[in-house]
């Protein structure tokens, strides 16, 4: 009888009980990661804690796999141990006696230049999208230790049947945006051309799930442009949703309504617009960001933009070079709009594409990626 392997020893530094994405792609790829035999997973929680994890079920298994909650195992393992940091800034000294690997994402064109060397110093680096992939190159993090490992959805909690959100509005088609209404995600640009595209006596709503104004966006102001505009009558219809929703909730939001939109300037993956597609939504993006890995003409619509310079420094942290933003065209984001709202049939048929679509972004498809990564790791030390 041949034995088994032993199982990688794999630790994850991240922010495990935060509301922002890292924390959500911590979690759900870590919960993937403890479904898999070949990993030893231990979580190495990192930074501040939004959530009360105790007692909620979806979180017992991440509870019980943290560090000095685990249970003792069998003997230590002889494979040299593996430590992925999912955070930002990224810490800049290597953990010990371990193969060090940065999962970074990032929504610029150029990383700072103080990401570039602590990502140079690491044996691999695991991105998202394939337009973080070239950001890192352009910045000069060596390319052949790049890898993209994307985000996922829960395909049993995010699926075009279930309960729909009762929503406080009495027009029959709904666009959403969920994000932080922020800049770089281009809320103002939606804005203006749901403004130009409707009038107030037109039967359509454009919800806003807001997040961050009390996180880590605290000093943008898109919340209050996103409130002014509300409150104009003279506008077409906004529903303003700035409360914290679970998944299930955010399942039933994404099916009470009929397209998603992300006129984003920036996106390191827009991992609202895969959840969007796996409830059965047709999506509305810009081109040539991260959503080109998995939003197609079939399941959607790209809004055509231009590269616009966007300064040499990020969140204060110098860049190697000016970096860039994509400005999406109004004018049309404003016909697109005025598309998706008239042609139901096409909505149905991209919609039913997009619900396809998404069953190849699971989380466990994702995890099975970073098994592949890891064994590589192990085999070459």
């Amino acid at each position: 009888m041949v034995e088994s392997p032993s199982p990688i020893p794999l630790f994850w530094e991240a922010a495990l009980f935060a509301r922002h994405s890292f924390s959500i792609v911590a979690r759900e790829t870590g919960k993937a990661l403890l479904r898999r035999k070949e990993i030893n997973l231990t979580f190495l929680p990192f930074g501040a804690s939004e959530l009360d994890p105790v007692g909620l079920p979806e979180y017992a298994s991440i509870l019980a796999a943290c560090v000095g909650n685990k249970k003792p195992g069998p003997p230590a393992s002889p494979i040299k141990p593996i430590m992925v940091r999912l955070q930002f800034p990224l810490r800049p000294f290597p953990p010990p006696k371990m193969t060090w690997v940065a999962y970074h994402p990032w929504e610029y064109s150029r990383a700072p230049k103080a990401s570039v060397e602590v990502m140079n110093r690491t044996k691999e680096v695991w991105t998202p999208s394939k337009f973080c992939v070239d950001a890192f190159i352009r910045s000069g993090v060596s390319a052949e230790k790049i890898h993209v490992i994307p985000n996922g959805v829960d395909l049993e909690i995010y699926q075009p049947t279930g309960k729909q959100a009762i929503l406080p509005t009495t027009n029959p088609f709904k666009f959403l945006f969920v994000g932080g209404t922020i800049y770089r995600k281009g809320t103002d640009i939606l804005l203006e051309a749901y403004r130009r595209a409707f009038t107030s006596s037109d039967p359509v709503s454009l919800v806003i799930k807001d997040f961050g104004k009390r996180g880590i966006y605290p000093f943008e102001k898109g919340e209050e442009l996103t409130r002014e505009f509300a409150r104009n009558s003279s506008y077409p219809e906004v529903v303003h949703l700035p409360a914290h929703r679970t998944d299930m909730e955010m399942a039933e939001l994404y099916r009470a309504c009929d397209v998603f939109v992300s006129s984003y300037r920036g996106e390191g993956f827009c991992l609202p617009a895969l959840e969007a597609m796996a409830c059965g939504k047709p999506v509305i993006v810009t081109a040539g960001g991260a959503t080109d890995d998995f939003v197609s003409s079939s399941n959607g619509w790209h809004i055509p933009a231009s590269l616009r310079l966007h300064g040499d420094t990020v969140f204060n942290m110098p860049l190697d070079g000016e970096t860039e933003l994509f400005e999406p065209d109004i004018d049309a984001l404003v016909e697109l709009l005025r598309r998706a709202y008239r042609d139901e049939a096409d909505r149905r048929v991209r919609g039913a594409d997009a619900a396809k679509s998404a069953q190849a972004w699971s989380w466990d498809a994702a995890a099975e990626k970073i098994v592949t990564r890891c064994q590589y790791l192990t085999a070459a030390t």
